[in-house]
C-alpha cells in the first residue's frame, strides 16, 4: 500500500478545516490493484464512517472525513484529475480519470 500524505484543507463552501490524506500510486496498474484497499485504511482515521469522502482519479486516492462542501469536493476532483494527466498509464494522453 502506498503511504498517505496528510494535510488540512478548507475553502470555497468548506468553512471548517478537514483532515485529508492523499495516496499516490506509481502507475495505473498499481492503482488498479491497490486503490480499493485505501478505504479500509482511511476509515481507520475518520471519526464518522457515514460521512467518509473519497476521490480517486488514477493514480491518486484522496480520502478524509466528510461531509465536504459541493464546491470544495468538485474543485478537489478537478485539480486531482488534471494532475493525474493520463491516469498513470504512461500515454501522456491527458484527461486523468480511472484506467
Amino acid at each position: 500500500m502506498s503511504t498517505a500524505i496528510g494535510f488540512t484543507a478548507s475553502g470555497l463552501d468548506q468553512a471548517a478545516p478537514v483532515r485529508i490524506h492523499i495516496y499516490i500510486f506509481a502507475d495505473a496498474p498499481t492503482w488498479s490493484r491497490l486503490s480499493s484497499s485505501v478505504s479500509q485504511c482511511a476509515l481507520s482515521f475518520v471519526t464518522d464512517p457515514e460521512t467518509y469522502e473519497s476521490i480517486d482519479p488514477s493514480p491518486y486516492v484522496l480520502a478524509g472525513q466528510g461531509p465536504w462542501g459541493t464546491q470544495f469536493r468538485d474543485t478537489l476532483r478537478q485539480v486531482l484529475t488534471t494532475a493525474a494527466g493520463d491516469g498513470g498509464n504512461g500515454s501522456d494522453g491527458g484527461g486523468g480519470g480511472n484506467p
